[in-house]
């Protein structure tokens, strides 16, 4: 019989990550990639390349600028979720996409099927972030498109911030209700 008390490892994701060893060689691996190379320059967006195990190999300046960070040392290894301080990013110790909130998460669903299909996806994604005790809200449109190199499996990721469109729409929306609601006062 199962203890209600105990939590499994993940709800969606595998929990499992690389070495560090296993990193510095994908990273090596990357690195060696003149395409790849010339998409981190290429890409307007975020841009990242993650491992089998949705961990960053490696980033855009884009990515890193959002991020407000200079050093790509502080994210290598990392989930995505973890990069931008996902508040559920953290609430299993698997990390990110390991959390009863991540099988409704855009990025996480788009990676997962990426990986397991071998076929692009696309997704919207909404995030709440936490970072100095404030949360804010994320929405990004997520690529994830299969890489093999040398037999191993990866994914490009492709994020555009779409935080700004999707907070117009809603005020937006919120406009014309309150419209609606005061013509239709008006008219009774």
């Amino acid at each position: 019989m199962n203890d209600p008390g105990n939590k499994p490892d993940t709800y969606f994701a595998p929990p499992a990550r690389s070495s560090k060893e296993e990193l510095e060689s994908e990273i090596k691996m990357i690195s060696d990639n003149p395409v790849i190379n010339g998409l981190m320059n290429l890409v307007s967006g975020f841009f990242a390349v993650l491992n089998v195990h949705r961990q960053v190999i490696i980033v855009n300046d884009n990515y890193l600028k959002f991020l407000g960070i200079s050093n790509i040392a502080q994210i290598i290894g990392l989930r995505p979720g973890e990069t931008v301080s996902c508040v559920h990013a953290d609430e299993m110790e698997g990390g990110c996409g390991t959390s009863e909130s991540c099988p409704t998460c855009g990025a996480a669903v788009a990676i997962m099927t990426c990986l397991r299909q071998g076929t692009s996806q696309e997704m919207l994604c909404a995030i709440t972030t936490e970072k100095n005790k404030e949360k804010d809200d994320l929405y990004l449109r997520v690529r994830a498109h299969p890489l093999e190199l040398n037999d191993t499996k990866m994914v490009m990721l492709f994020l555009q911030d779409i935080t700004h469109q999707q907070k117009l729409e809603y005020l937006e929306k919120v406009f014309f209700h309150d419209v609606s609601n005061i013509v239709t006062g008006l008219m009774a």
